[in-house]
């Protein structure tokens, strides 16, 4: 009586990458901009769990955050260039076409409303792998979770709620969980702009209706986006901000030097440079890794009372710490400070917007006269924000470099430890080597490039380190190898569950039965966490009959089946299943504690008949998605 159906992702991360989703665009009248205030909907309790673009594995929670998903509908309205636009940035549009909409948002908010400090960062979630991704998010989590931000992330395009599976396996919000966002609609980028302006108008209401959960009054809004977000921030900035006012802030990550169409598409193939308009109006703040320094480098421009670019040598686009690893490249990715330097200029561009001074002008990756990255003897990359991982380094950390089996490789730089006796000659002590560590760790923090939050973490991290290498005797021999990642994926004993049979007397009855065993295998060799959900259609009948799916609640339960593994696993709650979707969730560790294992996960399963159904053979699918 019902039947599993399976899907899985090999994915450890998402990353942000550079594909373009080219849409068509609905003509209807012409409207006004501004952002009237969508209709909400929600929270959305099921059926099934909220795709939340990276796997949280429950650490928000744990650090008193809730997690809620809204829909949003309204009409958007689309814009058409005015005059000419050029590198200046100076760009003005008007108006254009009208459609209806309905996309979603997912929010996490401090529990105790009391810790809010008053900035909301929104997060244009990323589509360049084909499915939605928060990569800033992950950048900046500790230090929104510390500090009590709110987060917002928005499907504000359409490749986010329509593309098909891609390369990873994995699509678009409907591909992902159609009964869950079936009812969601997308018009085409050319009104992602202006969802993204009445997302902000949705996040400044108070009282009833307030998404933020009562947060209080004088919110500051923060737009953020890393890649081809962050194209479509710049386009925003220069032209639709000046219609809006929409924001406090932006906060645009690894931007190339040209801009966003306004409609469908990656880059404006007319505009090769964009600056960023001088009279935006409010505070902007670039950031760039070291992989982008190049590809921005002609619109590179002076800081002002309103702008800051902030260059940051030893990164790449995606790294380690967002869990590039996992896509299998041919090298070491990058294992750069990033992290430690976007929560620098969170920080700074949120006092900014308070009223405060802006961030530290902050100097430039030097560049040869083509363009290239200049290196000191090591391969570290010279100028830009110092931090202790180049000043006091043990390997070469660069954004470029790598390859591998598909094109996001060219995004996630390398990593090349020092060999043993050029550790031994730089860091002849471990006790030297830390003291220089935090020595630098302390004068980046100085300069403003990091936090001082941070310097107990950086403290650890070279205290870990296994500088200098064991002696070797007199003679030594610089062994290399590559542990590669494996695999997260799943599997099943059988796609069949058989409840129960039950007889029609006037009495409601439940019938029970349990879920075939998933085999889950997380190889990946990394830090992150997966969670496997649940979703059920209801249950229909040959005769035309219906079960609702709320009427179906399982008991999760999880199991480890390998005595050296690292984590462990948690069964999901009990429940009717479209508000109680996980199955079994793995969390993800620390920086440096890997995660990972061979687990099983089962349920008991029963299903609420009631008293005069229609007599027949019922069936449902359950698909379980693993994340």
């Amino acid at each position: 009586m019902g039947h599993t159906r399976r899907t899985f992702a090999t994915l450890g991360t998402v990353l942000a990458a550079l594909a373009a989703f080219l849409v068509s665009l609905p003509v209807s009248a012409h409207a006004d901009p501004g952002g009237p205030v969508p209709v909400a909907e929600g929270p959305v309790t099921g059926p099934g769990t909220p795709w939340a673009a990276i796997t949280d594995s429950g650490e928000a929670a744990a650090r008193g955050y809730g997690e809620r998903e809204y829909f949003l509908s309204g009409t958007a309205t689309s814009y058409r260039r005015v005059g000419t636009w050029d590198a200046s940035g100076r760009w003005a549009a008007e108006p254009d076409t009208t459609a209806a909409y309905k996309t979603r948002m997912l929010v996490r908010t401090p529990n105790d409303t009391a810790r809010f400090n008053g900035t909301v960062v929104v997060e244009w979630f990323n589509v360049s792998a084909g499915f939605e991704t928060a990569p800033d998010y992950q950048f900046m989590r500790e230090e929104m979770l510390r500090r009590g931000y709110a987060w917002v992330g928005v499907s504000a395009q359409a490749a986010g709620i329509n593309a098909p599976p891609g390369p990873f396996g994995l699509g678009g919000l409907k591909s992902y969980a159609p009964t869950r966002y079936g009812s969601l609609s997308h018009p085409g980028d050319a009104y992602s702009y202006d969802i993204f302006t009445q997302v902000a108008a949705a996040l400044r209401v108070t009282g009833p209706g307030d998404l933020l959960g009562g947060l209080g009054d004088g919110r500051r809004i923060i737009a953020n986006g890393e890649s081809q977000s962050a194209f479509r921030l710049t386009t925003y900035v220069n032209a639709v901000q000046p219609l809006t006012g929409a924001y406090d802030g932006f906060l645009i990550h690894s931007r190339f030097a040209s801009a966003a169409p306004l409609g469908g598409g990656l880059q404006e193939p007319e505009i090769p440079v964009a600056f960023i308009r001088p009279d935006a109006g409010v505070p902007v703040l670039v950031t760039e890794s070291e992989t982008d320094v190049p590809l921005h480098l002609a619109a590179r421009q002076d800081d002002s009372d309103a702008y800051r670019l902030w260059e940051m040598p030893g990164t790449s686009h995606a790294d380690a710490f967002t869990g590039a690893t996992a896509i299998g490249c041919d090298k070491p990715v990058n294992s750069g400070p990033q992290t430690y330097m976007m929560r620098a200029a969170l920080r700074g561009l949120a006092a900014w917007t308070e009223g405060g001074g802006p961030p530290a002008s902050m100097p430039r990756i030097e560049v040869d006269g083509a363009g290239t990255v200049v290196r000191d003897t090591f391969g570290n990359a010279l100028g830009g924000i110092r931090t202790p991982q180049l000043d006091v380094p043990i390997a070469a950390l660069r954004g470029d470099g790598n390859s591998g089996p598909n094109q996001f490789c060219q995004l996630v730089g390398t990593t090349v430890p020092f060999d043993a006796p050029t550790l031994r000659a730089l860091y002849p002590e471990h006790a030297a080597y830390v003291t220089a560590f935090d020595s630098a760790a302390r004068r980046a923090a100085d300069a403003g490039g990091i936090l001082a939050d941070d310097l107990p973490a950086l403290h650890e991290e070279a205290d870990a380190a296994p500088v200098p290498p064991p002696p070797s005797g007199a003679l030594a021999q610089h062994v290399e190898g590559e542990v590669r990642p494996g695999l997260l994926a799943m599997s099943q004993q059988s796609s069949g569950v058989t409840l129960a049979p039950t007889t029609i007397d006037g009495t409601r009855k439940t019938v029970t039965g349990r879920l075939n065993t998933v085999a889950v295998r997380d190889f990946r060799g990394s830090t992150l966490g997966w969670s496997l959900t649940g979703q059920t259609t209801d249950f229909t009948s040959t005769t035309g009959g219906t079960i609702p799916a709320e009427a179906f609640s399982w008991t999760p339960a999880c199991a480890s089946g390998n005595p050296d593994m690292p984590s462990r696993a948690t069964p999901g709650s009990s429940g009717p299943l479209p508000a109680n979707g996980a199955l079994c969730t793995q969390s993800e560790n620390p920086r440096g504690q890997v995660s990972g294992g061979e687990f099983t996960a089962d349920a008991q399963l029963a299903l609420q008949i009631p008293a005069f159904p229609l007599a027949g053979a019922y069936t449902a699918t359950l698909t379980l998605t693993l994340i």
